[in-house]
């Protein structure tokens, strides 16, 4: 981290006072970090693996390898932060890498069994592609339940979609109570539930992250 003065923003592992002391760090090689970054994550510091793969593949202080940066990732997923997201995106874009639908579902799904609530909604869309219904809404309920708001959008929707219009009244109700999202508390009244007298929902901010309520 010191050795890239912070450019990847706060180094797995780092405090505050840490990643102030790199941004001012005296000597900095970008090849020298990202090999830093590597080592830990194949010494079993999962949480460099995604730095050490996007580095790699940005080329910072290194010739870019496909195969290094797919390794890396491979090594992360699914203990390491976002790796297995990353991993997906590129099995399912294709990029720099041959496309697999099949591997891209199995990797978010490895990160959506370890509670990251990206991956289950990532999971669910490409289930969607491979026309593979169950395991979508699986993955779907999955995401919902850790807070995923993309995936309860998409699972409320199928549900009032087959008529299972309770089941649905029901997350609006959860989320409602929990979160106060006013779009949330709109559809459970709008399903004949009642909100206690004085209860405020919240408006969702215009910044605020897609998949967050």
């Amino acid at each position: 981290g010191w050795l890239s003065q912070c450019e990847d923003g706060r180094p797995p592992g780092f405090g505050v006072s840490e990643a102030k002391t790199c941004e001012s760090f005296p000597t900095s090689d970008a090849g020298k970090a990202t090999l830093a970054f590597e080592q830990s994550c194949r010494a079993g510091f999962f949480g460099a693996c995604k730095v050490a793969a996007e580095r790699n593949q940005r080329g910072k202080g290194v010739t870019t390898d496909m195969k290094v940066v797919v390794e890396l990732l491979d090594l992360g997923c699914p203990k390491g932060w976002y790796a297995c997201e990353m991993l997906g995106k590129l099995y399912e874009q294709g990029d720099g890498i041959a496309k697999d639908l099949d591997k891209a579902l199995l990797t978010y799904g490895k990160g959506c069994d370890q509670n990251f609530k990206r991956d289950c909604f990532a999971a669910a869309r490409v289930a969607e592609q491979l026309g593979k219904a169950e395991v979508q809404r699986a993955r779907l309920e999955n995401g919902c339940r850790l807070g995923s708001k993309l995936s309860c959008d998409t699972l409320t929707k199928q549900l009032e979609a087959e008529g299972l219009e309770d089941e649905a009244k029901a997350i609006y109700a959860d989320v409602c109570s929990r979160m106060r999202p006013v779009d949330y508390c709109d559809a459970y009244v709008r399903l004949g539930g009642t909100l206690e007298p004085g209860f405020k929902p919240f408006k969702r901010g215009k910044d605020r992250d897609p998949d967050e309520f």
